[in-house]
């Protein structure tokens, strides 16, 4: 049975039964609407009880027989209340108060005749009679013929979701790999895979390319045939089974010969492994998908074919394909992979192998603006940046979207965030005020960068002599213009709050005000919620650890102030661990935690960082100038001529000054390739 449901569904066994509702009416119901009425059994002074006179109040010797009438007058029996008035009026002979009221009844009674019979002829009342005449007879055939045209409601709206629905079915496996259960549960992963959205520490989350959605595709049942099933079993009511079985074969077969099916075989010939599938939909041209590999690969090899073949077959079957032709969206697919599989599992070959799809990409179509940000970001975690800064910039000033120019403008301020200099700080800083103000940039994009804004803002206590006059050296303009930086750094403090605050307070109260808001454009989704969260954070420990760096400083005047800047430590080092939890950590996340822990003597954990941040990014130079820093501390001065000599050598170059000092210090020659 469940193999029957999955081949032809309820739709066949419904209209077989339709049809024989019709044909044999088993209801049974009755169409007899007329005959005797039933005589009474019971005279009217048995059916009616005297009642106490509501219009004869003051007349206490009312015959019984007008007590009658009127409880006759209250049950509508107006021609029984008349002849019991009629028998009271010829007792009383005389006038008198009693023959009046008795009159007054019969007034009554003869009015309410009246009226009622005027209702009976109203059309109201002549259609409910209708109906009650003639409902019984129609229901016998109603109600089968209702139930045919539910049925073939069904039938239209379920075969028009059959026809978008893809069956596979007829793959012939003459490999021995297992390759048609393979190619069956790739099918059904592509179809039910959901887009993921890649989390960038300090960039923005672009969603994973959405393959277009194509039906789900389910398995083609055995072939049942009910006519042989039924050939044998009695007949009932004279009706043979078998000719039921025919029914529902012709019916079940009109239905799957219209349902689109994917087929294919899988065959090697000694050198290659050749893969093919092929989808065809009642009156349409097939569509095709051949992959070869060579014979002998490994099983990793069979499945990521196998998995090529499925996707492109998924994307041929979309009904509103993307506008990019299929090579382009298989190559974006695999570097979007690739991007996440670097942020999610800290493997840096996939990020070059994400920058590799990408740039093949825009070999294919110079003009396809997604991949170009997809690759722009890889270089940005490449370390890149001027390149990844010129390919944000041909998005920004080529793109039609306005979303992809808001995104491509909003990664043009991370870039420059990134150079940490006070220039490029101003640079970002500019950006991001340009797109918060803009009306047309989107919601989403508006919240990161106030958000990124906080983050500037909470670096800018790095450069706290910037703008001050050269450092005095009386006494007292000494103290006068270290206060100056300090109510310069407090101001920087109190800005990145105030950002902070604003974001925190337009957080929807209820899910359901969310949900519409995210509709309407006006609100964030749980991912990117979940982005705000980690800036928002990092800002906080940005700020924290930066405010510590400074108050450290020799020539701040506050370094005497040990307990405040290890306070100031600690709680970025608690901000930092929460951005951990929050997204998987970039490099930025990993050297911030080991600078803190560095600065609070806690060695060993900040190498582990350092370490944990070159394996995501082997060229990231501060990641080794703060492991050396706390291999020095640690171990000495051999230890650290060893990491420099060794492991430093990887690098490509030394921009930091105070790393290329260290070199220098220590006689190591300095990497230059």
């Amino acid at each position: 049975m469940k193999d029957l449901w999955a081949q032809t569904g309820p739709l066949p066994m419904l209209l077989a039964v339709g049809i024989i509702l019709i044909l044999f009416q088993p209801f049974g119901f009755s169409a007899e609407i007329t005959g005797p009425k039933v005589p009474r059994e019971t005279s009217p002074a048995q059916e009616l009880v005297p009642v106490t006179s509501s219009y004869c109040i003051d007349v206490p010797d009312l015959p019984l027989s007008a007590r009658f009438a009127e409880a006759a007058i209250e049950a509508h029996d107006y021609e029984m209340a008349l002849q019991l008035l009629r028998a009271s009026r010829t007792e009383l002979a005389a006038p008198s108060a009693t023959k009046i009221c008795v009159a007054r009844l019969f007034k009554v009674a003869l009015e309410k005749q009246a009226a009622a019979a005027k209702d009976r002829r109203s059309f109201g009342a002549r259609l409910v009679r209708w109906f009650e005449r003639w409902l019984p007879a129609a229901a016998g055939v109603a109600a089968p013929i209702l139930f045919l045209v539910l049925v073939c409601k069904i039938v239209v709206v379920w075969q028009g979701r059959r026809c978008a629905q893809w069956r596979f079915r007829r793959f012939d496996d003459t490999t021995g790999l297992g390759i048609a259960d393979d190619i069956g549960a790739s099918l059904r992963s592509v179809a039910s895979r959901r887009s993921r959205e890649t989390q960038s520490a300090g960039l923005l989350n672009l969603p994973a390319m959405t393959m277009p959605a194509a039906s789900i595709l389910t398995d083609q049942g055995a072939d049942i045939k009910w006519t042989a099933m039924l050939a044998d079993a009695p007949a009932i009511q004279g009706v043979s089974p078998k000719w039921i079985g025919q029914l529902i074969d012709g019916l079940a077969g009109l239905f799957m010969a219209r349902a689109p099916i994917i087929s294919g075989w899988a065959r090697t010939d000694g050198e290659k492994l050749q893969i093919r599938l092929t989808a065809q939909r009642a009156g349409g041209w097939p569509n095709t998908v051949f992959r070869e590999v060579a014979s002998g690969q490994d099983r990793e090899a069979v499945l990521a074919a196998v998995e090529e073949v499925a996707i492109t077959m998924h994307y041929l079957l979309a009904a509103k394909p993307a506008d990019r032709d299929v090579d382009s969206a298989i190559l974006l697919r695999k570097g979007v992979t690739a991007l996440n599989e670097h942020i999610r599992y800290q493997n840096y070959d996939a990020l070059s192998r994400a920058a590799s799809s990408f740039e093949s990409i825009r070999s294919i179509d110079p003009s396809d603006m997604e991949a170009t940000l997809y690759e722009g970001l890889a270089c940005e975690l490449l370390e890149q940046h001027e390149r990844a800064l010129n390919l944000f910039e041909e998005v920004r000033n080529t793109a039609d979207d306005i979303t992809l120019r808001s995104r491509a403008n909003y990664n043009i301020a991370v870039t420059q965030l990134r150079r940490y200099t006070a220039a490029s700080f101003e640079s970002a800083r500019k950006t991001l005020n340009e797109l918060i103000a803009n009306e047309n940039t989107p919601y989403s994009v508006r919240c990161f960068a106030r958000a990124t804004l906080a983050n500037v803002i909470a670096h800018m206590p790095i450069f706290w002599k910037d703008g001050l006059p050269d450092e005095p050296k009386e006494p007292e303009a000494l103290k006068a213009w270290q206060v100056a930086a300090k109510q310069r750094v407090n101001g920087c403090a109190d800005e990145v709050k105030k950002i902070i605050s604003e974001l925190q307070g337009k957080t929807p109260s209820k899910a359901t005000s969310q949900k519409r808001q995210v509709a309407a454009g006006k609100s964030l989704t749980r991912q990117e919620n979940m982005q705000l969260r980690w800036l928002i954070e990092n800002a906080h420990g940005n700020l924290a650890l930066n405010q510590a760096m400074y108050l450290a400083a020799p020539d701040s005047g506050f370094q005497s102030d040990g307990d405040a800047i290890q306070k100031l430590f600690a709680e970025a080092e608690d901000h930092y661990r929460h951005c951990e939890l929050l997204a998987p950590p970039g490099v930025e996340t990993l050297t911030n935690l080991a600078t803190v822990l560095f600065r609070q003597r806690k060695y060993n954990e900040a190498i582990e960082y350092c370490r944990r941040a070159r394996q995501l990014n082997p060229n990231y130079e501060y990641a080794y100038y703060r492991e050396a820093q706390a291999i020095l501390a640690k171990e000495g001065k051999d230890a650290c001529h060893t990491f420099l000599s060794d492991d430093a050598q990887a690098l490509r170059q030394i921009k930091i000054p105070g790393f290329r000092k260290m070199f220098d210090d220590k006689g190591v020659p300095v990497p230059d390739k």
